[in-house]
């Protein structure tokens, strides 16, 4: 790839790390967008990069902090992704047997465990077997499963609540500073 020509460099990072750029390329009817970053492992990146900062390509636009709006619409979309990702890791669950093991709670999980607690509901006298993330399977009863059933249902809403929590934080900053302190943890 034969880069033609850059424009239009500007600083995306605060600490100035990142660079987003035109280029044009031979071949190319029109330029594309490119990123290079400092100490990139592509050795095409990594030399734009060093003539952009030297000031090859002209002067870099500087870093502009996004605007709040912008904040929070990034924020909230993060805080999605978090919650998605705490459901994606289950949850500690001290099993009848004794043992404590993990349960997922990913998409394909929740549906297996809703049908085994519908399942427990139908027969009361039956036994069910759970296998948890670390591949131990657990003999349970129907009131057990449904105990199960019950902890699944409760650590997802605890998810979505949190969730909430965070959002009405985003909602009510008044800074970019204020909306990005607010993370999963806090």
């Amino acid at each position: 790839m034969q880069i033609t020509s850059v424009v239009s460099p500007k600083y995306i990072q605060p600490d100035n790390s990142v660079i987003d750029c035109l280029i044009g390329i031979d071949g190319a009817a029109a330029s594309i967008p490119f990123t290079c970053r400092a100490g990139a492992p592509e050795q095409h990146e990594a030399d734009l990069y060093q003539a952009l900062v030297a000031g090859s390509h002209g002067p870099i636009q500087a870093y502009q902090p996004p605007a709040l709006a912008d904040a929070k619409a990034q924020r909230k979309a993060e805080i999605n992704q978090w919650r998605l990702a705490a459901e994606q890791a289950g949850f500690s669950f001290v099993f009848p047997d004794g043992e404590t093991g993990t349960v997922q709670t990913r998409e394909r999980d929740m549906v297996n465990i809703v049908g085994l607690a519908m399942g427990a509901q139908v027969t009361p006298g039956a036994t069910f077997h759970f296998r948890d993330a670390e591949d131990v399977t657990h003999v349970m009863t129907a009131a057990e499963v449904v105990a199960l059933g019950n902890a699944a249902q409760a650590f997802i809403t605890g998810n979505y609540q949190q969730a909430w929590i965070l959002k009405d934080q985003v909602d009510q900053a008044t800074t970019v500073a204020e909306v990005e302190a607010i993370t999963w943890g806090s």
